[in-house]
Parts: structure tokens; C-alpha cells; sequence
């Protein structure tokens, strides 16, 4: 009623067989087949333990070279040497979460202080943190020193490249500056029209304005990102605020050069009550005390006439 399995041997007679459910000859006891020794359960069961604990320390190896690098650099580097993040372009942060904001030149230059906290400023020619997301090319701890083509160090220069144009603050989150008032653009690179100027004019810039002038020529830094309201006609003002009222020659204009007054024929026109149109019919009340003052002048005159008629 014995199930007994076959097992080719490893003994010094080739293709010998071990019947599994055989009596050993050597201890007068029989071992029904399956069963094993009390002996050799223990041994299985250390065997077993050490091959457990090299399976979790092999799958706590692999889980700490999966996150060897904060966040797993987010999706947006790669991780290298020492747990560091190799930030994607426009990444930053240790984990690359953060964006990087677009870049203009700087209304204002400012200087970023002691980088490599050493307590001293080094002097603007000196290139500090270089290879960074934001300072591909390296940055400088006092104001820029710019350099032409040739890559000599220019002097008296202003307006390098910055985040936001040093106009705005960066979200991190979204990757877009967030503005100070009176500037615009996903760089905050222009600055605004004052209340869009009102509905009455066109926000252009001061090259253009400068262009409109006389065709003058306006092309330094800031030609296209200083804005200004150019009005329409009839306003004025910063903000083309204010209406412009008709103008006329004086007729008491004195020449300075021979004392002399210049008598100038004026054509007064009657306006409605936002200067806005020429009535070219006078209103009922300003006609009626025309005519009235006519007639008061024809009968003056008629009155004049006979008095003189009678005096002959």
C-alpha cells in the first residue's frame, strides 16, 4: 500500500536506483515514504530561515536603489553620484519639483550676495555656481560684470538676464512670474499702459512713440519695454485722461519786435457740452436771443435815422 518513488543515484555505480520507500539496511527500522527525520526537519527549517532573510535583505536592496534620490527626482532628472538629482532643463530643487521661470533683461540689477558662504564678496569678474538650471552659464556674487563678443570684461554695463526681469516672483509650482504692479509679460518684460489708457488711446512702445515723433530714433535697452498711451485725438494725459478743449489764436496777440497789434480774423464755433461736436445749428435759445438782439438793433437804427431826418 506503498507509494515508492525512484531516484537515480549519484553513487560510484552508474544508472544505480534508491527506492524512497525501502527499509535502510543499515538501522533496523523502516521509513514510510514522505516522512523525514526529526533531525532533518530542523535542518530544513534553518535552511529555510537563511534563505528568507537573503530574500528580504535582496528586496530591501532593490527598494533602496529604486529611491536613492529624493522623490525620484520627481519624473524630471536623473539620479546620479552621492543621491543627487540631475535636474531636466527648467527644474530645479533637490527633488527637481520646481520650475524655472522665463528670463529678460533686468529693470534693475541685483547683487546676489556671498554664494559660497566664505564671508566675502568676490568681485564681479568671478563666476560662481555654474551648471545650475538657473545659471546655465554661472552667475556672480556682486553686480554683473557683461562682456562684449570677444569676451572682454565691459565697464559701466547694467541689465543682465534675470528671472522674472527682477520685476516679478517666480511660482515654482506653475513655472510662471508673478508680476509686480505696473509690469507685464510672461516675463514681466514691459511695463503696462496706466489703465489701458482709458479706452482712448493705443499702449505702444517708447520706440514706437519716438518713431510717431518726427520720426525720431529711440533704440537703447529699454525701446521696447517701456510703454506709453499714444492719444487719440481730442484726449491727453499720461493715461489720455483728460479731454481736449478747442484752441484758438489770441486775438490781443502782441508782437514783441514793433509793438503792434496783429489783428487776426478768428471763426468761433459753438461746441455741445462735451466738446465732442461742432453744432452746426445754434441752439434754439442762443438763436432766439440773436434775433431778438437784432431787432432790438434794427429799431435803434430806424430810431436813429428819423431823429437825424428830423434835426435836417
Amino acid at each position: 500500500g506503498q507509494r515508492a518513488g525512484w531516484a537515480w543515484g549519484s553513487s560510484s555505480q552508474s544508472n544505480s536506483r534508491v527506492c524512497c520507500a525501502c527499509p535502510d539496511p543499515s538501522s533496523g527500522s523502516q521509513q514510510r515514504a514522505g516522512l523525514v527525520a526529526p533531525a532533518e526537519r530542523h535542518l530544513s527549517a534553518e535552511r529555510m530561515e537563511r534563505v528568507g532573510f537573503r530574500g528580504v535583505v535582496v528586496a530591501l536592496l532593490v527598494a533602496a536603489a529604486a529611491a536613492e534620490c529624493p522623490n525620484a527626482c520627481s519624473g524630471h532628472g536623473n539620479c546620479g553620484d552621492y543621491d543627487m538629482c540631475t535636474c531636466f532643463r527648467n527644474f530645479v530643487g533637490g527633488d527637481c519639483s520646481e520650475r524655472v521661470c522665463p528670463f529678460d533683461r533686468a529693470f534693475a540689477d541685483n547683487p546676489k550676495g556671498d554664494l559660497d558662504g566664505n564671508e566675502d564678496v568676490s568681485a564681479p569678474t568671478n563666476t560662481m555656481i555654474v551648471g545650475s538650471q538657473i545659471f546655465p552659464y554661472g552667475t556672480t556674487e556682486e553686480f554683473p560684470a557683461m562682456t562684449d563678443s570677444k569676451g572682454s570684461v565691459l565697464s559701466n554695463t547694467a541689465h543682465e538676464y534675470a528671472e522674472c526681469s527682477a520685476k516679478g516672483l517666480c511660482d515654482r509650482k506653475s513655472g510662471e512670474c508673478q508680476c509686480f504692479t505696473g509690469y507685464e509679460g510672461s516675463a514681466c518684460q514691459r511695463t503696462t499702459c496706466p489703465n489701458d489708457c482709458n479706452g482712448h488711446g493705443t499702449c505702444e512702445s517708447i520706440r514706437e512713440l519716438a518713431a510717431g515723433d518726427a520720426s525720431q530714433i529711440y533704440s537703447i535697452w529699454n525701446a521696447d519695454r517701456i510703454y506709453g498711451c499714444k492719444c487719440d485725438p481730442g484726449y491727453h494725459g499720461s493715461a489720455c485722461e483728460d479731454r481736449s478743449c478747442p484752441v484758438g489764436v489770441d486775438p490781443l496777440y502782441t508782437d514783441s519786435g514793433d509793438v503792434s497789434v496783429h489783428v487776426t480774423t478768428v471763426t468761433f464755433a459753438i461746441f455741445d457740452a462735451f466738446c465732442q461736436e461742432h453744432l452746426k445749428v445754434e441752439p434754439y435759445y442762443l438763436r432766439r436771443q440773436l434775433l431778438s438782439e437784432d431787432q432790438d438793433f434794427i429799431e435803434e437804427s430806424a430810431s436813429d435815422e428819423a431823429a437825424f431826418a428830423t434835426a435836417q
